[in-house]
């Protein structure tokens, strides 16, 4: 590879990134799979939103950009929607609150709310099938967004 490719400015403090460059060499077509999260968080110490963004624009393009500036970033790197925020009061301190990995809870207000697996919707109508004889019932959800339904 070129000199020099595996330096970017990251919000004004320069990196050497080589370690994200020797993972893209070992393996050009897998881009490294999340051994790019884990190097970029892990031994470059960087916030989990750029390096969500960043790892995305690496493997997207498969080279390391010069410059990665957070404020003059497009829109759909500006607010990733891995992000989980609560619906009410917007805080992202949050915790699974049951062994489904689709329900959430706010720390902060303690909101509890259920995500679509399928679009991230958060507007889910839930409800319960009885069996006649008394067997199992079921509990469905449905997302609001997509119509997406799925057992829980």
């Amino acid at each position: 590879m070129g000199d020099n490719n595996y330096y970017c400015k990251i919000d004004g403090t320069v990196y050497n990134l080589k370690k994200i460059q020797d993972i893209i060499d070992e393996n050009p077509e897998n881009m490294g799979g999340v051994k790019i999260d884990l190097a970029l968080f892990n031994e470059y110490h960087l916030k989990d939103p750029t390096v969500y963004v960043l790892s995305n624009i690496i493997k997207k393009t498969g080279k390391i950009p010069p410059e990665y500036n957070t404020p003059v970033l497009p829109e759909e790197y500006r607010n990733p929607t891995h992000v989980l925020q609560c619906p009410r009061c917007g805080s992202t301190n949050i915790a699974h609150y049951s062994r489904n990995v689709y329900n959430y809870r706010c720390r902060n207000c303690k909101h509890t709310w259920s995500r679509c697996p399928k679009c991230g919707g958060t507007e889910i109508t839930c409800y319960m099938s009885y069996e006649p004889n008394g067997g199992y019932s079921m509990y469905y959800k449905t997302c609001n967004k997509c119509k997406h339904r799925w057992i829980e």
